[in-house]
C-alpha cells in the first residue's frame, strides 16, 4: 500500500477545482492518489459514467440551440448517450453498478431524462435565451498563496442584460435547501471565474444556478438559484485556504466509509 502521508508532492499542483476540493473533503488520501500520485483507477462507479455520457448528449442539445437548429429527437440523444457510455466502458477496468442497475436500465433512464430535459428547453423562456458558450473553461486566482482555480461551465446564456451560468446535475432525488447550500461554493467559482468576461459583455447582472434532473420513473427538472455574494465568496476562500494549508502540510489521512465501496483506489488503499 502506498504511504500517501509521507509524500511531498504539492509542488506538482498548478491549479485546483471544485471537484478537487470536494475530493479532499471526502477523503484526503483519495485526493492524493488522484491529483498528486496520479494513480491508475481500478474501478469506476456507474453513476460517474452515466453523468459523463448524459452530459455529452445534453451538449448536443445546446449546440443545436447555439447554431439555430431544431433540437435533436429523444431517440437521437439516447444514441449519443449510448455511444459515449460505450466509449467510457471500453476504457474502464471495472464498473461498479448499484442495486438493480445495468447498462440497459441506465440507458432507459437516460432516455427518459433526456426527453424531460429536451421538453424543458422547449419552454418559451428557454427559447428566448441566447446561448453564448457550452463547456466553457476559465482559470482564475482566488487567493494569492493558493493555486488558481480551474472552472468548466456547462452552459452560458444571455437573457437581456443578464448573464446566466448553468451547471447541470443528475441526482437520485430532488435537491432540498440543505443540498443547495452544500453546493453553493461551486456557483461562486463560476461567478468569480466568468466575471472578467461578463464585464466585456457589459451585462448588468450575473446569475448562477443548478439545473437538476432526477433519476426517477418520471424525471423532474429542478431549476435552483441562490444568491452569490460576499458571504458566499468569503466561505469559498476559507475552504480553499484550509484545503491548501492541509495539502502543503502533507495531510492525507484515509477516511473509511460508504464511498470506499466504489472508490477507484480501493485496493491500493485498503488492500482488498
Amino acid at each position: 500500500m502506498s504511504n500517501a502521508k509521507t509524500r511531498d508532492a504539492p509542488a506538482d499542483v498548478d491549479h485546483t477545482s471544485w471537484s478537487a476540493l470536494q475530493t479532499y473533503a471526502q477523503c484526503p488520501q483519495k485526493y492524493f492518489y488522484r491529483y498528486l500520485e496520479r494513480a491508475p483507477e481500478e474501478r469506476a462507479p456507474a453513476a460517474l459514467l452515466f453523468g459523463t455520457a448524459f452530459h455529452t448528449a445534453t451538449e448536443r442539445l445546446h449546440e443545436a440551440r447555439l447554431l439555430g437548429r431544431g433540437l435533436p429527437s429523444a431517440e437521437a440523444l439516447t444514441a449519443i448517450y449510448e455511444g459515449a457510455w460505450g466509449e467510457q466502458a471500453r476504457a474502464r477496468p471495472q464498473i461498479v453498478y448499484g442495486p438493480s442497475e445495468g447498462p440497459l436500465s441506465l440507458s432507459d433512464q437516460a432516455r427518459r431524462m433526456l426527453a424531460a430535459y429536451r421538453q424543458h428547453l422547449e419552454r418559451p423562456e428557454c427559447c428566448a435565451r441566447e446561448v453564448l458558450g457550452i463547456e466553457e473553461e476559465a482559470r482564475f486566482r482566488l487567493l494569492p498563496d493558493a493555486p488558481p482555480i480551474h472552472a468548466r461551465l456547462d452552459l452560458i446564456e444571455r437573457e437581456g442584460d443578464t448573464l446566466l451560468l448553468t451547471d447541470l446535475k443528475t441526482a437520485r432525488a430532488a435537491w432540498n435547501e440543505s443540498k443547495l447550500r452544500e453546493q453553493v461554493s461551486q456557483l461562486v467559482i463560476y461567478v468569480e471565474g466568468l466575471a472578467p468576461w461578463a464585464r466585456t459583455l457589459g451585462v448588468r447582472e450575473v446569475r448562477a444556478r443548478f439545473v437538476v434532473l432526477t433519476k426517477a420513473r418520471q424525471p423532474r427538472v429542478q431549476v435552483l438559484e441562490t444568491p452569490v455574494g460576499a458571504p458566499e465568496t468569503a466561505r469559498l476562500k476559507e475552504q480553499v485556504q484550509a484545503t491548501w494549508t492541509a495539502i502543503r502540510a502533507r495531510a492525507f489521512p484515509r477516511r473509511e466509509g460508504w464511498p470506499c465501496t466504489s472508490c477507484p483506489f480501493r485496493v491500493r488503499c485498503l488492500g482488498r
